[in-house]
């Protein structure tokens, strides 16, 4: 790959499907002295993917893109309270900062 990316895979970890996993893989070229690729594998609650580079320090520099920040810190506060369906929906319409490019929803 030329660039960062991110995957989230999800699925079933048995045949049965009983036991439900998700698997964030991501990309980082040129890291920063850690692994080009991590992974993070969860097997219960729910797993949100967004397009910020958290994992890979140093990805986005705070000043160069403070917004993605926001945006992030935005997203975790709304699920966290409400980890739903209705939760997703209220993340993706929240303009909270208005219509600039530091809402979730522009």
């Amino acid at each position: 790959f030329p660039a960062p990316d991110i995957s989230l895979i999800s699925g079933w970890a048995d045949p049965q499907k009983t036991q439900p996993i998700s698997i964030l893989i991501e990309y980082m070229p040129n890291p920063f002295n850690q692994d080009s690729v991590r992974l993070i594998k969860r097997t219960g609650g729910f797993f949100v993917s967004t397009n910020n580079f958290r994992l890979q320090p140093n990805a986005v520099d705070y000043s160069a893109n403070h917004s993605t920040y926001l945006r992030l810190q935005r997203a975790e506060t709304i699920l966290q309270v409400d980890p739903s369906h209705q939760g997703i929906k209220t993340l993706l319409s929240d303009q909270y900062y208005g219509e600039t490019e530091l809402s979730i929803c522009r």
